[in-house]
């Protein structure tokens, strides 16, 4: 009889079962019922295509679990991370850390195909984690190849290729993708790059036609959309004019250009505070001139960020709306580059290590704690100085005394006035202090002053704030519990609010306050301080209208019917916005309701139902009323 092809799915049975008898596992017969091998399951998705999505990884092994009797006890998954190392991938490591560890449950490890194992550019590394679950008894199994990966001759040769192209894969797609964001780039569009101080990211579509501001932290949805440079608010522009001619013109350093700016109350770009490296920068971009420079810098195959010579850098000459002279920006580079030849001709000073020290404790004596930021805005050595001479700024700091505190967030803390590295019972005596000033103390009084750290520093140091107020004996006002879905306003948040109403309408009542979509109601403002004009004083707004007990009826009245002769006709939008006369709510608790007060001074209020929706082009349908009452004069 001619031999009967057998399928794939029949040979991965057999090796299967070769593979269960290598084990120790009993194999009598296919009838036979046996318990379900323990399996896991390893997924991975980048920015590949959609047939790579995990679910659909997730239900290919799980078909493949099915047919060969096996149960999926655990997954391990890497969305969104890169084949190309297993330095971000936090599934495949905990993968191999349960497998070395002996807490791994399972006794098999499915995966879709080689390449969701990894695109290592060394096809040995992949070798290496897999001989890592090898070695510690569990098999790999590729559900998706059409090779059984049993250790044969030919599952190794064939597995050796596919690592192979795994790898190719990803350095071709390099190559395709630099060659496309070299094009965009010749074309002065911007590749993901932060607006610098002064500017702001225009939106634009395929067409080339301008759509929108981007604000920070927005990207682009749609593909075929290009994003470019148009210079920002004029208050910005004016800044960094003023910028290159200070340090054209007037011969300013860096760093007194930052003081001055400082001292102005101007913040850079990211909302912070201005320093010496951060001006060097605004002087060295050529973005101020209208030029596109791409590729300064580069990380290809997920390597170290490599800095490129400037012969190869990509750069599209008057790409957008420059906002600086060329002579001017020329200018500052020349005086930049005559500061780099001193330097390297050895006519800088250059400090000793003694001096570095003796640096730091000044600094440290002056202000009570030492960062990065402190070091660009002081006149000392900046901080590459440091790094370079004691292997990073956290030696140099050890050198005086001073462990730097982590874990806050650097946007919450600026380079001036707020102390830090102090001790437990320091904080605790600033807190005290700030207490005996304030009278009380919430997480917002200890963030506005800057004599102790950041509420984050309490939580770090005590566990909480709460804790922290307990060892100095002070109890907070207990808030009163609000039912489920209600926000528990603090005193300071609900200034902070009628604050915002009071700089959006000019004005503040009782109806602005109701009309707002979000913020503490009325009633919760009037609980809380006794009354709306309490927060008023609070704030220091001062109501224009006139109280009810001041005004009498008929002076009341007049002011309604100045505003009715005024503008024609009136409603309760326009009682609202117009500070001349008494608000609604006067109105309401005088009279018993609005429409009672335009009785008194003879106004009617039309009502004629508008036109229906959809139709803005018909005129407005009168009512059968008033129809009969035109028909009938004009018949008399």
């Amino acid at each position: 009889m001619p031999k009967v092809r057998q399928t794939s799915k029949t040979l991965h049975r057999q090796r299967f079962k070769q593979l269960r008898v290598k084990t120790g596992e009993s194999v009598e017969t296919d009838a036979a019922v046996a318990a379900p091998i323990r399996a896991a399951q390893y997924v991975r998705m980048s920015t590949d295509h959609q047939k790579y999505s995990t679910l659909n990884q997730s239900a290919a092994n799980h078909a493949y679990a099915e047919a060969h009797n096996m149960e999926i006890v655990r997954t391990y998954a890497d969305d969104g991370k890169s084949g190309l190392s297993i330095r971000r991938r936090d599934g495949l490591k905990k993968l191999l850390s349960d497998i070395q560890e002996d807490a791994a449950n399972f006794s098999v490890v499915l995966v879709y195909d080689v390449s969701r194992w990894g695109r290592f550019q060394d096809a040995d590394e992949s070798g290496y984690y897999e001989f890592h679950c090898k070695k510690a008894g569990i098999q790999v199994i590729y559900c998706g190849e059409q090779f059984i990966n049993d250790g044969s001759p030919l599952a190794t040769i064939i597995k050796g290729i596919k690592r192979a192209m795994a790898g190719e894969y990803s350095r071709e797609l390099s190559v395709k993708v630099f060659a496309g964001q070299s094009r965009l780039a010749q074309m002065g569009f911007t590749l993901g790059a932060r607006a610098a101080y002064g500017m702001r990211r225009m939106l634009i579509d395929q067409n080339g036609v301008a759509k929108r501001i981007l604000n920070p932290g927005e990207w682009k949805s749609i593909t075929t959309d290009r994003v470019t440079f148009v210079p920002g608010p004029s208050k910005e522009i004016a800044t960094v004019r003023w910028i290159f001619k200070s340090f054209v013109h007037e011969q300013k350093t860096e760093l007194q250009i930052a003081n001055a700016l400082n001292e102005q109350g101007i913040l850079n770009a990211q909302g912070h505070v201005w320093t010496r490296h951060g001006i060097l920068q605004v002087l060295t971009h050529e973005k101020y001139i209208g030029n596109n420079v791409w590729n300064k810098c580069s990380r290809k195959l997920d390597a170290k960020v490599a800095c490129n010579r400037p012969e190869i850098w990509i750069r599209a000459e008057n790409a957008f709306e420059a906002i600086v002279k060329r002579s001017l920006f020329d200018a500052a580079q020349v005086i930049i580059q005559s500061h780099k030849l001193r330097a390297v001709n050895g006519r800088c000073r250059r400090y000793s290590d003694e001096e570095l020290v003796q640096t730091l404790e000044d600094l440290l004596l002056e202000h009570g704690y030492l960062s990065r930021s402190l070091l660009e805005a002081s006149a000392c050595p900046c901080a590459n100085t440091y790094e370079r001479r004691f292997g990073g700024l956290t030696a140099a700091f050890e050198r005086v005394g001073f462990a730097p505190q982590y874990g806050v967030r650097r946007s919450q803390i600026t380079a001036a006035g707020r102390p830090r590295g102090l001790s437990a019972e320091e904080m605790l005596g600033g807190l005290r202090r700030l207490w005996k000033d304030r009278g009380r103390l919430t997480r917002d009084i200890v963030n506005e002053s800057k004599a102790v750290p950041h509420h984050a520093a309490y939580i770090k140091q005590f566990g909480g704030l709460s804790h922290a107020y307990k060892l100095i004996g002070y109890v907070p006002k207990p808030v009163r519990v609000r039912p489920i879905g209600h926000r528990l306003w603090s005193d300071d948040a609900i200034l902070d609010h009628l604050r915002e109403l009071w700089r959006k309408h000019g004005h503040l009542s009782y109806d602005i306050v109701c009309a707002a979509e979000f913020g503490p109601s009325r009633n919760t403002i009037i609980n809380r301080f006794g009354g709306m004009r309490p927060a008023y004083r609070l704030i220091g707004f001062k109501s224009k209208r006139f109280r009810p007990q001041d005004l009498t009826d008929d002076q009341m009245l007049y002011s309604l019917w100045q505003s009715w002769r005024k503008h024609g006709r009136i409603n309760q939008a326009m009682i609202v916005q117009t500070k001349e006369i008494p608000s609604l709510h006067c109105y309401v608790k005088r009279f018993g309701s609005i429409t009672k007060a335009y009785e008194r001074i003879g106004y009617e209020v039309d009502r004629r139902p508008h036109c229906r929706r959809g139709n803005p082009h018909k005129d407005r349908r009168k009512s059968r009323t008033h129809r009969r009452s035109v028909q009938k004069s004009k018949r008399n």
